[in-house]
């Protein structure tokens, strides 16, 4: 990559919380400023014209001058939680002067620092009289039109975050008639017009201030969305959005399973850093659930984006917290014969030391675990793109050439979702004997359970007279597969948190949804149990489904 002045680096942290990436990223940009200022090839400002050993002649203006730079040109962060992005703000303001007294720099002589680049994602105004009143004076059709259009779009946005696409509503073409491109740029012109409306005849409203400042956050939001980022750095949101956030129609989320950590690693692929770096701490779920495999198919392994480096880290990284962490740096797309470096860090006591120390083996040529170079062709080529970065290249090859279970040894289904347990479904014990079983009102019923692998009792028993006349009657219901009730097999359930644990399956049963049973083609139950309960087969299960991730 060409070099860049450092005042045209721009670092991005959309989900910043109380801000250690950009306090991480203000320490590092340092360096940054003070090596650009060294080297006689480094390039010209875009804004100045000139190099920054011309504007700043002398190594203490330099250090004068950088946290400030750093923190009006490179620095940006947006959080929903009004108090976390306090907490970052004040946390910069506090690095900024840590600086200055790094450089001796005494309290009188300090630039003051009067703002960052750090806004709270909510919706632009909550006074709507105001708002009314504020487009009103603006004597401008057009801009009135484009605010009202803002705060009617920016709605989610203390939902969704950044992930809103704010810079869209922006460049949306012209009605016939209108003039395009009066809104450029936007944030400059509406924030000249909320100055004039909070302090219009001279007297200042405290109604009008709030107003102005909740419209400025909008504003703000709108700025950094506008912007290209060379790196952004994030530890995304977990879990799911909310009920509205759900409901919006979101081309991230759509992507990925209403996924946020993957919606938010997509946006940043596609929008915020398209030309530049992503780098996340997340779960290292989204590197191997299989929900995530069209996913991870176009971000992770190819088609818009690909990962450059992993670490994959195990649990207590992330606060402590049991959760397997991983870490991935991925970049615009490469070809597929490029190298993707893992390393791997699972079992190390001290995670940081190992991963310094296989980083320095690679930059010296040294290639050895926990370090692995993998093609992004291979990890690409496993059913579902998995990222099993550690198996051997012979091992991948005969994964990625025998056919699945499904389909071909087995067909594995799920069964019926009764949607009310308490109508449908009860304890053995509870009936006699004689009503229970084949051709009778209730049948046998296996649901998931605990940790069990070969054998669990069956303990459920479910209404199924008449083929399930009165299951298939409730509106709620949704019993699928039925067909295959009553034929042996092997059950497992939905979840395995100790390990994947077939069990048999007996004839005469019935089965439900939260778990699959595997109905065997052309062998028998027992082998096929067997089979699935052995140590080579739960190894290439846990690639897929990540429980086990290869430990």
């Amino acid at each position: 990559r060409a070099k860049k002045d450092p005042r045209a680096l721009r670092v991005l942290d959309p989900a910043c919380g109380s801000g250690h990436f950009l306090l991480y990223a203000f320490d590092l940009l340092l360096a940054i400023y003070e090596e650009a200022h060294a080297d006689p090839a480094s390039p010209t400002s875009e804004a100045t014209g000139r190099t920054l050993a011309e504007d700043y002649p002398s190594l203490h203006a330099l250090r004068k001058a950088v946290p400030g730079l750093i923190l009006a040109h490179n620095l940006h962060g947006v959080d929903i939680d009004p108090r976390c992005a306090q907490i970052a703000q004040l946390a910069l303001w506090m690095r900024v002067q840590r600086a200055y007294r790094d450089v001796a720099l005494a309290r009188v002589d300090r630039p003051l620092i009067r703002r960052s680049n750090i806004v709270i994602a909510e919706p632009l105004v909550a006074d709507h009289l105001l708002t009314k009143e504020f487009v009103a004076r603006l004597g401008d059709a057009e801009l009135g039109r484009v605010f009202t259009g803002l705060v009617d779009k920016l709605n989610l946005a203390g939902d969704l975050g950044l992930l809103l696409p704010v810079e869209t509503f922006m460049a949306q073409t012209p009605e016939h008639g209108e003039i395009g491109n009066l809104f450029a740029p936007p944030e400059e012109r509406i924030r000249a017009a909320l100055l004039r409306f909070v302090s219009e005849e001279g007297r200042t409203s405290t109604r009008r201030r709030l107003f102005a400042d909740d419209a400025a956050q909008g504003i703000g939001l709108l700025s950094v969305a506008e912007k290209s980022f060379d790196v952004v750095l994030m530890n995304p949101p977990f879990g799911e959005p909310t009920k509205a956030g759900k409901k919006a129609s979101n081309p991230h989320l759509a992507s990925c399973d209403d996924d946020l950590g993957a919606a938010f690693i997509h946006a940043s692929a596609t929008r915020w850093a398209r030309r530049g770096l992503t780098g996340v701490v997340s779960s290292s779920t989204l590197w191997f659930k299989h929900t995530l495999a069209v996913w991870r198919q176009r971000i992770l392994v190819g088609d818009e984006s690909a990962i450059a480096l992993g670490a994959h880290l195990g649990g207590h990284v992330l606060d402590n917290a049991s959760v397997g962490a991983v870490a991935t740096v991925l970049g615009p797309s490469r070809e597929q014969a490029a190298d993707a470096v893992f390393f791997r860090c699972l079992r190390a006591a001290d995670k940081a030391a190992t991963l310094a120390a296989s980083i320095l083996d690679r930059r010296q040529g040294i290639d050895r675990p926990p370090a692995f170079g993998v093609t992004i062709a291979a990890l690409r080529a496993y059913r579902k793109s998995p990222l099993v970065y550690w198996i051997s290249p012979a091992l991948r090859s005969d994964l990625t050439r025998f056919p699945a279970l499904e389909g071909t040894g087995a067909d594995v289904r799920q069964g019926v979702a009764c949607a009310d347990d308490p109508r449908f479904v009860r304890a053995w014990w509870e009936l006699p004997v004689e009503r229970v079983g084949v051709d009778q009102d209730w049948l046998p019923f296996a649901k998931s359970s605990e940790y069990s692998p070969f054998w669990d009792d069956i303990t459920w028993i479910i209404r199924w007279a008449l083929d399930g006349k009165e299951v298939r009657a409730y509106e709620k219901a949704y019993p699928k597969n039925t067909q295959y009730f009553g034929r042996p097999g092997v059950t497992f359930p939905a979840r395995a948190v100790l390990g994947f644990n077939p069990r048999a399956f007996p004839t005469g049963i019935g089965f439900g949804h939260m778990g699959s049973v595997a109905f065997p083609k052309g062998t028998d139950a027992n082998t096929l149990l067997g089979y699935l309960s052995s140590r080579p087969a739960e190894y290439v299960l846990s690639f897929s489904n990540g429980s086990i991730q290869g430990r």
